[in-house]
């Protein structure tokens, strides 16, 4: 599951968001936040990982992304 914040989303609204998606079953959810290049991996509500520079790394899924071309 991939999620890209929206300037008008509150903090509350992706706390809401994962718990949908992982009480749906979903093993991982990427938050994008575009305007500081920034994604979020949350393994869980708790457990999470953010990736700002480099390469983005998803362990479970085993995606990586170099995040200069995600964010070019």
């Amino acid at each position: 599951m991939i999620e890209i914040v929206s300037p008008k989303q509150s903090t509350q609204d992706l706390v809401d968001n994962l718990d949908l998606y992982f009480g749906a079953g979903v093993l991982t959810c990427w938050i994008v936040i575009s305007t500081f290049k920034m994604i979020n991996i949350f393994h869980s509500k708790h457990n999470y990982k953010t990736f700002m520079s480099g390469e983005l790394l998803d362990e479970k899924l085993d995606i990586r992304l170099n995040l200069e071309e995600v964010f070019k």
